[in-house]
């Protein structure tokens, strides 16, 4: 694919869109609260505690990704609130795309996953 990903996608319930340094408290609280639920599913959990400079490298890596054409990791949130995280990944290559996401503990059940695949599918179908 040789064209950019949406950095930011609206639902009928939900807005995913890129991670940004204001976002540091909001992104560490979700994962904190959900650490134990994300562990079984999530490799990258077994890092978890990130400090907060280790955070916002994080998100300026994945900035620098989605502007050379690379993976687009987002934020799910609903009400101002994070429900998530998701992405599309090329980590089988350059013309495959993969959706990932982890949903915050206080938030499952409640079809955001689907959501969020669907739209996310469309985006990357665009």
């Amino acid at each position: 694919m040789s064209q950019q990903l949406p950095d930011r996608v609206e639902t009928p319930r939900l807005l995913l869109r890129r991670w940004g340094p204001g976002d540091i408290d909001a992104f560490a609280d979700a994962i904190a609260v959900s650490l134990e639920h994300l562990r079984p599913w999530m490799p990258w959990v077994a890092h978890e505690p990130l400090t907060r400079e280790q955070r916002l490298d994080l998100i300026r890596q994945w900035q620098a990704d989605w502007e050379s054409g690379g993976d687009v990791v987002v934020g799910i949130w609903k009400d101002g609130v994070v429900v998530g995280g998701s992405g599309l990944h090329r980590r089988g290559g350059p013309d495959i795309l993969e959706i990932g996401y982890w949903i915050h503990v206080d938030h499952i059940g409640r079809g955001y996953a689907t959501e969020v695949a669907s739209a996310l599918t469309s985006a990357a179908f665009t």
